[in-house]
């Protein structure tokens, strides 16, 4: 698990942590966390703040590090 949204809302990887596992979001308000796999490239947040935003730490081509902070949608 990498972050976890004020609404409930749990992001992770399936498995372990190689760079191509599986993401995943995990709705842990309900009884079964209704669960649900990402599409293959989804980039999850690092961390979640007030009123759902993310911050999301990637690298581009060149390896330089890219940081944003994204307001949810």
């Amino acid at each position: 698990m990498r972050a976890v949204a004020d609404d409930g809302v749990a992001y992770g990887t399936v498995g372990d942590d190689r760079p191509d596992a599986p993401v995943a979001r995990l709705d842990l308000t309900t009884p079964a966390g209704d669960a649900k796999v990402l599409g293959a490239g989804v980039v999850i947040p690092q961390h979640t703040a007030v009123a759902g935003s993310g911050l999301f730490v990637t690298r581009d081509a060149h390896q330089n590090l890219l940081v944003a902070l994204r307001p949810a949608r």
